[in-house]
């Protein structure tokens, strides 16, 4: 049998965790982590170009 350094519950919880995490979550974790430390001006004015594009058309199908 394998000795682990982490107890059976700790690795069942894990488990679970990573099992009920979405895609979208795993994404929107990404995309914070790459602006708060990696974007630069320039990435940041096309990220809120982009923003604002799919942004306004959402405006226009709701009216």
């Amino acid at each position: 049998m394998t000795e682990y350094k982490t107890s059976e519950a700790q690795r069942r919880a894990v488990k679970n965790y990573e099992q009920k995490r979405t895609q979208g979550e795993v994404n929107q974790g990404r995309a914070k982590t790459f602006v708060r430390k990696y974007a630069t001006v320039d990435d940041m004015k096309e990220l809120i170009e982009i923003f604002n594009d799919n942004h306004t058309e959402q405006i226009e199908i709701r009216q």
